[in-house]
């Protein structure tokens, strides 16, 4: 079986409080990026065997692919061609894992089950392979409470600086000092404080014109970083 897993960036994050489990209760929207996708084959086997076209992307029980697989009980050969960046904020490895519970269970309640159990990007990663590419929600919690919404339909342009921005550096950056945005992201003022670089991909973001010539109407850092992105207006080609 051949599944494309889709990368997806959060047009927004509030974080609302810390939870008894140690995760963060959330609100965000989330948005696929239907032009960017890794491509996973998957075919049932007696052992698992987990291949990648980027050599530096671990395929052992560390794998969400791996982690899938045993969640869910099964064995398979997957091979991933790989094309989200690793460690981008892009969800590559929730996407990933998510396509290998699809390929078991489709998109049902069964498979959400499984996938809020595997990560907090995983359910709605799951919700855009079975749309597509083209999904977009409202996700409370931890990430793993869905409600769909459509898609905007704005141009976008995604760009991922050469660094690696540890996920929960961020969220204990923020925890120091938590202050609240009005509809952008919480966790970029805490990641800019650790790794004020990606402030340079933010700055040529906004210098970028679209096709017509037109620069964004918003910049914002995606999640917990480092990939930024640009929204320019709906009618730019």
């Amino acid at each position: 079986m051949i599944i494309k897993a889709y990368a997806k960036i959060n047009l927004d994050l509030k974080i609302l409080g810390k939870r008894p489990d140690g995760y963060h209760e959330l609100r965000s929207t989330m948005q696929a990026l239907p032009d960017l996708y890794d491509v996973l084959e998957i075919v049932e086997s007696g052992e698992t065997e987990i291949t990648c076209s980027d050599k530096s992307l671990a395929c052992g029980e560390s794998n969400l692919c791996a982690k899938a697989l045993a969640l869910i009980g099964k064995k398979a050969k997957i091979h991933i061609e790989k094309h989200i960046p690793i460690a981008a904020g892009l969800a590559g490895g929730s996407a990933d894992g998510a396509a290998v519970i699809y390929a078991f269970e489709g998109a049902s309640d069964l498979a959400y089950e499984h996938a809020a159990k595997l990560g907090s990007d995983v359910c709605f990663s799951l919700m855009a392979i079975s749309k597509q590419g083209k999904a977009a929600a409202i996700a409370t919690g931890r990430g793993e409470k869905l409600e769909a919404i459509d898609p905007i339909k704005n141009k976008i342009i995604v760009k991922t600086p050469a660094i690696s921005v540890p996920t929960p550096a961020v969220y204990k950056e923020f925890d120091n000092n938590p202050i609240s945005t009005d509809g952008g992201n919480d966790l970029q003022a805490p990641a800019l404080r650790l790794f004020p670089e990606i402030q340079i991909t933010l700055d040529e973001l906004s210098r970028t014109p679209d096709e017509s010539g037109n620069l964004p109407i918003k910049v914002q850092q995606s999640g917990s970083g480092p990939s930024c992105f640009a929204i320019y207006k709906e009618d730019a080609k």
